[in-house]
């Protein structure tokens, strides 16, 4: 079987199918400056991650499958997280960070370190779920023994999160 080609048709397909392209680009467009509007100016955006490190030292020798007696400590870090800081520290204040929190007890203590280190908190994204933890248990010499990364919810973050910017 054999197509008959009607070249008038053809060039009214062309035609078509520009106007629905660009009637499409043009709310695109739209959408996206409504989304870019809601953060203010950025110098530099960095994306990554933000979690919450706990560190666990062993005062004694370190006795697996037991309560081991030390010292625990808390900070707010991620390696996206820690590269802003330093950027706000070297004076590079209208720095966006776009990460992901968790809707969780540690949103909260993530947001206060920002808060303390002057840092915007705007790009930061509440998802369903626990905002990523780290947890190192040290030995009496400070030599990691074990640790668990609870880092799942940095898959919420999507490009779509970086594409509104």
């Amino acid at each position: 079987m054999r197509f008959q080609s009607y070249p008038q048709l053809d060039v009214a397909l062309i035609k078509n199918n520009a106007v629905v392209g660009a009637k499409i680009a043009v709310e695109l467009n739209k959408e996206m400056a409504q989304a870019i509007s809601v953060y203010p100016t950025a110098k530099i955006i960095t994306v990554g991650g933000t979690n919450v490190d706990i560190v666990a030292k062993s005062h004694q020798l370190f006795e697996p499958r037991t309560s081991n007696i030390g010292a625990n400590k808390v900070i707010v870090g991620g390696v996206g997280r820690n590269i802003t800081e330093c950027l706000y520290r070297l004076g590079q204040t209208q720095t966006l960070f776009i990460s992901v929190l968790g809707n969780d007890f540690n949103k909260e203590l993530c947001i206060r370190n920002f808060s303390e280190n002057n840092m915007r908190t705007d790009g930061l994204i509440v998802e369903e779920g626990r905002t990523c933890t780290y947890v190192a248990m040290l030995n009496e010499k400070g030599e990691m023994m074990s640790a668990v990364a609870d880092t799942a919810l940095i898959d919420k973050l999507s490009p779509v999160h970086v594409f509104v910017v």
